[in-house]
């Protein structure tokens, strides 16, 4: 096996073991002291089709700003908008400061294509509405 393959192998490993939240033993951990692993406190922190994982970027996540497809976007871009400062707790871990923006028109034409491919229901919420539903990228402070 070459090089190249061999790091490609060991990154999608890598990235299993992330979408997995470590396996099903660090969520069992989590879920007997009484907590969420990160992937399901973001499902009860947002309404449905609010969040979506990108993919894996490094350190970099990504939020779509389209609930449901509204002509209204969601009052918690506003504040990014504003501010671009927040606070993301992943992991059982104290929340830490994170930057947030959103993607630029370069950006979300590359990366709307997959989120829409991965995920029909957003391809579907950009056609109710005229507003470009934006992407918000977030990346370690």
């Amino acid at each position: 096996m070459s090089k190249m393959r061999e790091l490609v192998a060991d990154l999608e490993a890598r990235q299993k073991v992330v979408r997995a939240m470590g396996g099903p033993d660090k969520v069992e951990k989590q879920h007997a002291r009484g907590k969420m692993s990160a992937r399901e406190r973001f499902a009860a922190f947002f309404d449905d089709g609010v969040f979506f994982e990108i993919g894996t970027h490094g350190t970099q996540m990504g939020l779509a700003a389209g609930p449901g497809g509204d002509d209204k976007p969601p009052a918690w871009l506003l504040n990014v908008e504003a501010s671009g400062d927040v606070q993301v707790s992943m992991g059982g871990k104290a929340a830490e400061p994170w930057k947030a923006r959103v993607a630029t028109p370069e950006e979300r034409a590359r990366m709307w294509p997959v989120i829409a491919g991965k995920h029909k229901n957003y391809a579907g919420y950009q056609t109710k509405t005229d507003r470009e539903i934006p992407l918000v990228l977030l990346t370690p402070a």
